[in-house]
């Protein structure tokens, strides 16, 4: 197969699936609407909710698992240093 027509036949199946793909939506516009805007809400409550439990405050702190972990962290040279950057 030569090269040119290893494109045309990828800008065949580009193609094809594209419009595949646009006779989908029209026909379920308002389902794939709704999907879209329910992935979205989604993904944004998950990162509102996982903000206040994803700092190293609540680990060290709340979580009587990482107690100890937490204080070495924090003596360390990635919780402690000279220029005050925490890592």
């Amino acid at each position: 197969m030569l090269a040119g027509d290893y494109f045309s036949v990828m800008a065949g199946f580009f193609r094809k699936t594209i419009c595949w793909g646009w006779g989908l939506a029209r026909k379920r516009g308002l389902a794939f609407g709704s999907g879209l805007v329910f992935a979205v809400l989604a993904f944004v409550g998950l990162n509102i909710a996982m903000e206040p439990v994803s700092r190293s405050e609540y680990c060290g702190t709340n979580c009587h698992e990482m107690n100890v972990a937490y204080r070495t962290w924090e003596l360390s040279v990635h919780g402690s240093n000279r220029v005050g950057v925490r890592v």
